[in-house]
């Protein structure tokens, strides 16, 4: 121990009067370590003042490494033990070096200061566990910056380069360099592609166990692709990054298809491939490979084949995979222009039109004021009687009463169309109305509506019912059966009373006929006709047994010339 003097301001010389022990280390527990994990050092004359206490770490040769913080340093037995956390490092064969009192900050000469001394024979060593690598982040394809993440890579603050070799897969990651105390490392690789690669490091002599598949190359990004709509043959082009250098290790496919003859046009960054024939797809994911690394399709853009067929999506053959729409397309639906729902897209026709509503005109001999006081109560009846003719259910919303106007009453009766009732469509229904009418079979209480005169059909037509024509009066009818029955007997009797009167009225007449006839056959011209005709208009020659007066019917009598002259007849009218 130096002793000194200070009197009136004045310093006396050093004088060495006597000295303490130094310290001596005779144990380490635990010898195997991990960084933060308190260690407990045994010995002697170890001090009695935390503050007082320094600790150095040496190597095997008995160099030194780094002073160990000994912030947290307690004195569990003065002078003989302590314990401390140990401090990062790396390595086997490790010593600690207890100085006493501690150099730094402290105002004491260094050959004052004892120390328990690093002897490379003596066997009081520790060591820390071995290094491990839990986690390599990927390398670009054009090499770079890789960062592994572990424990046991030593210290930062240790100017040595306490990581030696670091390998991933079969090429060496250099200029190692612990960037956070124990636990992570940077180092620089080479260019490359692929994944699964184990890791290996050796720290401060300490080597690793292998990581297996810890480290890849990073996958291939995707930004752009152009176009993103192509045919098959053609060519499209993909920029990104990690694509590598070696076409070989490149695969890409377009929705599962492969894009062959890739050409890269940048490496690494730019490439060519042509699209598949015969392929269709919209919206299909891009996935590139590189050595057996895919990129992640679902950020990257999409692709879209270009492809014929029917893109409308309400059409029964939509595609929809189809780019370009090409005619085919098939649309159900109505078809007739004058239908209700006539859709002029369709051009199948699905049996679904909707007719327009047909509307007929019932006119009832119902008095106009009448019907005002309760339309409610007669438009609901006059549907009843429509849907009881018509064989419709009663309340059928396909009956309405569009409107009613004066002329007796007049009802505007709407039909509505059905397309799935077969046979009873609203043109059918009106047909089945205008039989009924025409064949006098339409029904309904007369003494509520009155009689039914009228009816208007939608085309306009009418038809005036049996109930509006004129009626005939029973003396009208009276007298027709009684001319009837004179027409009767005037063709039964009148024909025998005329042969009766002709009898009896023109017996008296019968000399003047004689006379007549006699005059006749004696003519000149008559005789020339009688003798060159064998018949016509004078007649037959009569037989000469024949030739004598004569009865003849209507009880006349006739003159037969003797010497066989002609007879002639005489008409009714030329008596």
């Amino acid at each position: 121990m130096n002793v000194w003097m200070m009197v009136g301001g004045q310093q006396s010389g050093l004088i060495r009067v006597y000295s303490y022990q130094p310290p001596r280390l005779l144990a380490i527990n635990p010898s195997t370590v991990e960084p933060g994990m308190f260690v407990t050092l045994s010995g002697e004359n170890l001090g009695s003042e935390p503050s007082l206490i320094a600790v150095d770490v040496y190597d095997r040769l008995g160099r030194l490494l780094f002073g160990a913080p000994t912030q947290n340093l307690t004195l569990s037995t003065p002078h003989s033990q302590m314990l401390f956390p140990v401090p990062y490092g790396a390595g086997v064969q490790r010593s600690f070096v207890v100085k006493l009192p501690a150099p730094v900050g402290v105002a004491v000469p260094p050959r004052n200061v004892q120390s328990s001394g690093s002897d490379p024979e003596s066997e009081l060593f520790f060591s820390y566990v071995a290094p491990v690598i839990t986690d390599v982040s990927p390398a670009p394809t054009a090499g770079g910056t890789v960062t592994i993440t572990g424990s046991g890579f030593g210290s930062a603050r240790d100017d040595r380069l306490s990581v030696q070799t670091v390998l991933l897969g079969s090429d060496v990651c250099t200029n190692a360099n612990v960037t956070v105390d124990g636990v992570e490392f940077i180092c620089e690789m080479p260019p490359g592609s692929g994944g699964g690669y184990d890791a290996f490091v050796t720290v401060d002599g300490q080597d690793s166990e292998f990581t297996f598949g810890a480290f890849s190359y990073a996958s291939p990004r995707v930004d752009t692709v152009s176009p993103e709509l192509a045919s098959g043959g053609s060519t499209v082009t993909l920029a990104g990054d990690n694509f590598g250098i070696d076409t070989r290790a490149i695969g890409v496919r377009l929705g599962g298809e492969l894009c062959s003859e890739v050409v890269l046009l940048e490496l690494h960054t730019l490439m060519t491939c042509r699209v598949p024939l015969g392929v269709s797809g919209r919206d299909v994911a891009v996935v590139v490979t590189v050595n057996g690394v895919a990129n992640n399709a679902t950020a990257a853009p999409t692709f879209t084949y270009s492809y014929l067929g029917c893109t409308n999506p309400i059409a029964e053959n939509y595609n929809s995979a189809a780019t370009e729409d090409d005619g085919t397309c098939i649309i159900a639906g109505c078809t007739d222009e004058g239908a209700a729902n006539y859709n002029p897209i369709a051009n199948l026709a699905d049996d679904s039109c909707i007719r327009e509503d047909g509307i007929i005109r019932l006119r009832f001999d119902l008095d106009f004021a009448v019907y005002l006081t309760n339309t409610s109560r007669y438009n609901t009846t006059v549907l009843e009687y429509v849907a009881n003719n018509l064989g419709l259910p009663i309340g059928t919303p396909r009956l309405e009463v569009r409107n009613a106007e004066p002329g007796s009453t007049i009802f505007y009766i709407a039909i509505l169309d059905d397309p799935e009732a077969t046979g009873a469509r609203n043109d059918e229904l009106a047909a089945q109305l205008q039989r009924l009418v025409v064949a006098n079979e339409w029904a309904h209480d007369k003494v509520e509506l009155g009689s039914l005169l009228e009816v208007i059909m939608p085309d306009g037509s009418r038809i005036i019912t049996k109930d509006s024509e004129p009626r005939v009066s029973v003396g009208s009818i009276v007298g027709i059966v009684i001319g009837g029955v004179i027409l009767v007997l005037w063709a039964v009797f009148w024909r025998r009373i005329l042969r009766w009167c002709a009898g009896k009225c023109g017996s008296g007449g019968d000399e003047k006929d004689d006379l007549v006839e006699a005059a006749i056959y004696n003519n000149s011209l008559y005789k020339q006709t009688a003798t060159t005709s064998s018949s016509g208009v004078g007649g037959t020659r009569m037989p000469a047994s024949l030739q004598s007066p004569t009865t003849v019917p209507y009880g006349g009598r006739q003159i037969v010339p003797y010497g066989g002259g002609q007879y002639v007849q005489l008409n009714k009218d030329s008596q």
